[in-house]
């Protein structure tokens, strides 16, 4: 039988650096969010509009992977829980 070696731990640590991640793309997209509203305070005509459009596009391109990241984490839960349960037998 072959041996087997692997770390839940290490796999948990993974699913968190990716929650990290997440996080941090979340807070960065609602930063820039934020940002051009508050701009809009001081400052609305066609190029505030345009702004937005640019604004917009960057916090779509923030947020592409989150949903690919969040199923990755998924997934390594999986493997560490069924690691888990490997080593426990």
């Amino acid at each position: 039988m072959a041996k087997v070696q692997g770390s839940p731990e290490a796999l948990n640590q993974m699913a968190a650096q990716i929650k990290r991640v997440i996080q941090q793309e979340t807070q960065a997209a609602q930063a820039l969010q934020t940002a051009y509203r508050s701009a809009g305070s001081e400052w609305n005509d066609s190029k505030y509009q345009q702004l937005g459009g640019v604004i917009s596009q960057a916090v779509s391109a923030i947020k592409a992977p989150i949903s690919e990241l969040e199923a990755a984490v998924q997934k390594i839960k999986k493997m560490e829980q069924d690691l888990r349960a490997y080593l426990d037998n």
